[in-house]
Order: C-alpha cells, then sequence, then structure tokens
C-alpha cells in the first residue's frame, strides 16, 4: 500500500495498532526475545556514553583529590538532597540530562567513589537505622 505522504503512512500505522493493540503486544514481545541481548548491550553503550559525556562537562576529575578515572566518579548532589532527588527520578535520567546540557550544574559535583562516602558520613547524609528499626523507621522483631 504506497503512501503519498510520511503522515498518511503514520496516521495508517497508528490506526492498524489501535485495532491490533494485542497483536501488537506480541509481535513487541517477539521482537524483544529475539533481540534481547543487543538491545541490552546498545542500552548499556548508550548509557555509558551519556555518562562519560557528563563527566566530561563537569570536568573530567574529583573536586577534591583530584583522582580521574572515570570509572570511579560518581555525581554527588552538594546539598545532599540525592536522595529526594531519586525519588523524583532515576539517576539515569541525571546522568542523560547533564551530558545533554539540560540541568544546571550548580547542585552537582564530581567526587571520587572515596571522598564521596567521606562527604556523605561527615555531613551525616547516611545513617544506620537504629538496632531494632529497619531504615524506613518500622519496628523490627529481633
Amino acid at each position: 500500500m504506497p503512501y503519498k505522504n510520511k503522515e498518511d503512512k503514520v496516521a495508517h500505522n497508528k490506526k492498524w495498532r489501535a485495532e491490533n493493540y494485542e497483536r501488537t503486544l506480541e509481535l513487541n514481545g517477539q521482537s524483544w526475545a529475539r533481540n534481547k541481548e543487543y538491545k541490552r548491550a546498545h542500552d548499556k553503550e548508550v548509557r555509558d556514553a551519556y555518562r562519560i559525556k557528563a563527566i566530561e562537562i563537569m570536568g573530567g576529575k574529583c573536586v577534591h583529590c583530584g583522582y580521574d578515572d572515570f570509572r570511579a566518579l560518581q555525581i554527588d548532589h552538594i546539598d545532599g538532597s540525592g536522595a529526594e532527588d531519586r525519588r523524583k527520578r532515576p539517576s539515569r535520567t541525571l546522568t542523560r540530562l547533564i551530558a545533554q546540557g539540560l540541568e544546571p550544574l550548580g547542585n552537582y559535583q564530581l567526587l571520587c567513589a572515596n571522598c564521596n562516602w567521606i562527604k556523605k558520613l561527615e555531613n551525616k547524609e547516611v545513617g544506620r537505622p537504629k538496632l531494632g528499626e529497619s531504615k524506613y523507621g518500622r519496628k523490627q522483631n529481633i
């Protein structure tokens, strides 16, 4: 069925998917099963590329000690609001937004894993629950 323009083809495909919803789900599932390993590898490549780009934009090294191995560098929230930020959006989203230049860098810094944990402990950004309590504040039976 030849189409006069792209909009006609898009409209036809959209109508077909709406009329054949179950078949669309079946075809999508088959596609995922056939290409699962490729899609996972491709998604990892894309995530890694965004991460490397974000690290480059942020200076490429730990702002505290100067460590520059990208495998150990982490994006840190300067004000300690990382947990709150992750509740709003996944951390991958933040990395992608920084890589695309869509997130202002004012509240973030690049730290190596060691410096990040030292900062968290010194600022009491992480803590252990008291004996008998879970990290969610509920009592546990010991």
